[in-house]
Parts: C-alpha cells; sequence; structure tokens
C-alpha cells in the first residue's frame, strides 16, 4: 500500500510542466520578446498570431525528485527498497515550479513613429510546491519503529491557478537610443489552491510509561481552494469565474549600435478570490500515546478520529493573493554588422552576424526567489533566419544547454526552441526538459 501513495504522488508531480528562464528575451520585431519585456522594438507596421499557436511553452523541472532512480532496471533492486534510497537522497528543500503558457490571441499595431500597441489574451498554468518530504516520509512508513522522530509540517507550502489574462501594452520611443513600455493586465483566475504559513511538528518518543507518545505540537494546516467544488462547473471557470485581479508590466531598453540591454518586471498585481471559494483547516495541539499511524504492519488508523481533528471547513471566503512577480535583465553586444538590403519587412537597416549576450531571470514569490543565469550566443545568417545557443544555470541543472531558431518566410515567422538538450539522452533522469514554438504574422 505505501508503495501505491509514493506513486500516486510522483503521478502527480510528473504530469505537469515546470517553469524555465525566458528563452527569447532581446530581439527586435519578435511579438515573444515584446510580451517578455513590453519596450522592446517593434518596426514593422503590425503583427497577429496564428491563435492558439501563436506562442505555447512547455516546460517540466524539479529539484527533488528522479523518476528513472524509482522505476530502473538497471539492477535487481525491489521498489519498496527504490523508494527508500530515493526518499534518502531527496532534498529538504525541494521544489517544483510549473508554469505553461498558451497564447491564445496576440496582435499589435503602430500608432505613429514612436508608439506602438500590441493587445491579446493568453491562458496560464501556475504553479509552485514545496517538496513536503516529511509529510511523504510519515504517509510511507508511519510512526512504527520511528522513535524519537519529528515531522514538520512547515515545509508545506502550494500555489496552483489557472488564469486567462487580458492585456493591452505600448512600447514607446524616446529618441534613437531609449524605449520605455508598460502593459496593464486584467486576471480572470478560473482555478485556484494556495496553502500557506502551514506550521507545527509531529513527534514520536518512547518513554517507559508507554509504547509511544505522539506529540501533535501546534499543528495548523490550511488549504484556500477556489473552482473546485463538487459543484463547480471545472469549463464554465477556466473560461470565467469571477475571479478578477490586476497587474502591469513595465520595462526599459537602450541601444547604442552594438550595445543593447533592457530591464523588465512582469506581473506586478494580485488576484482578488470571491467565487466558489472553500478554506479547509487542520490544527491539533496534543499529546497521544500508544499511537500507530498507517505503516508497514499494515495497520489501519483514522487519523482525524484518534486527534478528534475534524477539518473547518469555512465557504464563501475572500482572500488575496499576490502574483509571483517576474524579473528579466539582459546585456548584449553585437558583432559582424551587415546591412540589410533590400531592407526587410520590418524596415530595419542592419543587422549583427553574431551577437554574446547575458540574461538574468527571477521569480519573486511571497516565500523567495527562485533565478537563473544564461549566457547566449545568436548567429543571424540573413534576415531570414536567426539561431540562438543557450547556457543556464538555475536551482534545476547546472548543465543546461538550449538551442532555438526563428525562421521568416515571407509575411510569417516561425520560432522553435527545445531547452537543456543534454538531458534528452534520457528524459527520465533529467530534472528538467522543455519547449517553446509558436507562428506570427507581421507586415
Amino acid at each position: 500500500m505505501n508503495k501505491y501513495i509514493f506513486l500516486i504522488f510522483f503521478s502527480l508531480y510528473y504530469c505537469t510542466y515546470s517553469q524555465s528562464n525566458p528563452f527569447w528575451i532581446g530581439l527586435d520585431n519578435t511579438p515573444t520578446s515584446l510580451m517578455i519585456n513590453p519596450s522592446e522594438y517593434m518596426e514593422n507596421k503590425w503583427h497577429a498570431n496564428i491563435p492558439a499557436i501563436g506562442d505555447v511553452s512547455l516546460n517540466y523541472g524539479n529539484t527533488s525528485l528522479s523518476i528513472y532512480d524509482l522505476f530502473t532496471t538497471d539492477d535487481n533492486v525491489d521498489i519498496d527498497t527504490r523508494i527508500t534510497d530515493l526518499l534518502k537522497k531527496t532534498k529538504k528543500d525541494g521544489f517544483i515550479a510549473i508554469n505553461t503558457n498558451i497564447e491564445i490571441l496576440n496582435f499589435g499595431f503602430r500608432i505613429n513613429s514612436n508608439n506602438y500597441i500590441s493587445m491579446g489574451i493568453y491562458n496560464e498554468l501556475d504553479i509552485y510546491s514545496s517538496v513536503p518530504i516529511d509529510l511523504i516520509k510519515l504517509a510511507i512508513n508511519g510512526n512504527y519503529e520511528q522513535n524519537n522522530k519529528t515531522y514538520s509540517f512547515a515545509d508545506f507550502y502550494l500555489k496552483a491557478t489557472i488564469t486567462n489574462v487580458f492585456h493591452i501594452g505600448i512600447s514607446r520611443n524616446i529618441d534613437n537610443k531609449y524605449n520605455i513600455g508598460i502593459r496593464a493586465k486584467l486576471y480572470m483566475e478560473g482555478v485556484s489552491m494556495y496553502s500557506s504559513g502551514n506550521k507545527g511538528e509531529f513527534f514520536v518518543a518512547n518513554t517507559n510509561n508507554s509504547p509511544y507518545e505522539v506529540y501533535f505540537n501546534d499543528i495548523y494546516i490550511n488549504l484556500k481552494a477556489s473552482g473546485l467544488d463538487e459543484s463547480s462547473d471545472l469549463l464554465k471557470n477556466i473560461l470565467y469565474s469571477g475571479n478578477l485581479g490586476a497587474g502591469l508590466d513595465l520595462g526599459f531598453t537602450k541601444r547604442d549600435r552594438r550595445i543593447k540591454y533592457g530591464i523588465s518586471l512582469q506581473d506586478i498585481g494580485f488576484v482578488y478570490t470571491t467565487k466558489e471559494t472553500l478554506e479547509t483547516i487542520y490544527a491539533a495541539d496534543t499529546v497521544v500515546r500508544g499511537v500507530i499511524l498507517p505503516s508497514k504492519t499494515g495497520d489501519n488508523l483514522d487519523f482525524s478520529e484518534i486527534l478528534n481533528m475534524k477539518p473547518k471547513e469555512n465557504h464563501n471566503v475572500k482572500y488575496l493573493v499576490w502574483k509571483p512577480t517576474k524579473l528579466n535583465a539582459y546585456y548584449q553586444k553585437g558583432h559582424d554588422e551587415q546591412d540589410y538590403y533590400p531592407r526587410d519587412c520590418y524596415g530595419s537597416k542592419f543587422y549583427y552576424k553574431h551577437t554574446f549576450g547575458v540574461h538574468l531571470y527571477s521569480r519573486i514569490y511571497v516565500s523567495n526567489i527562485k533565478s537563473a543565469l544564461t549566457g547566449y550566443y545568436i548567429h543571424q545568417y540573413d534576415k531570414h533566419m536567426k539561431l540562438k545557443i543557450s547556457y543556464t544555470i538555475d536551482s534545476f541543472s547546472t548543465y543546461d544547454v538550449s538551442a532555438g531558431t526563428i525562421i521568416g518566410y515571407k509575411i510569417f515567422q516561425f520560432h522553435l526552441a527545445v531547452k537543456n538538450l543534454l538531458s534528452l539522452k534520457n528524459i527520465y533522469s533529467s530534472n528538467k526538459l522543455g519547449a517553446q514554438f509558436g507562428i506570427s504574422i507581421a507586415l
């Protein structure tokens, strides 16, 4: 039974895709770059994506668990032993961060020589969760033969949302060197789950008076959810739920011939949740003697009954949650200037055959900050084709080599990127995988 608990946990984590740093940053006349930094240069008259496939990003990563270690057949070790060994190797501060983004609609147009307007809709799945290794061990092993062990409930944190985002932005050229940009966003959150501020410890003591004394020290676990009630229409909530919020993206870019650098802040905002909400709270502060939780002995125990710890449910609660803000900063320098002749479809006068750059990316959560540092090289073959290669160090991997290309054909622009190429030889042992693709048109 214990191994099935573990396998269920694995399934929940590995059916998702994890966030990764933006790949297409710092490029002129590229709609995907404009979504990362609203101040990027857009010299074309207008652009529009192909609905639903204008930009799709799918990424996966974790810092703790390897599915290969669990299911490998390279040895004769049984599944119980593998689970035990894997739990021993798992970091207590491990986490997963999940983000998928699908552009439903995106278009833009120039209103004069200095201002470019863009707007659209995209759908985002965003999950950030700790890996509560103490709770996993307790669920699998129980407290059987676990004398004087302490299990913490404070390690568990969860934020999961499905959100539709409506946005409109402007990129303004101040002179030939500076651009500033702003993008206003309306968040429509369809489904959400939050758990934070959890605390308390579960401690098993062996005393002379009793085989076990189990201490539930100031335990508090809460879970807020919206749109997931048994009576909820999940599809309707994803399309429209009434849980609204607002946010801003801000950007600055400077281009001085060969050198270009920029900085942006995305999703400075919040969501106020009021519809179909449910808050569930578990609380306990007591001592119980002679308790053995479900364990290898096959015992079965109703945890709530032993503690008289029935969950408290609060319906129609209202709560405000801040969005995780994303910081992007980059610096790049071009070499081997080439003239466009004739001018490309965007009106550009020149391009650089070789560009080298560095990119800092951070996601700022309420509880902590996760960052990635990337070095990259862009080779532009001609006015129709670019190739980018990057090397990233982040929480998931220290050997992430990624590659992508942008290909233009008449008014069409196609982009494709594959991340962490070195992991493709054995995707089951990888801590990070990802891909991004899309098609847009511009004139």
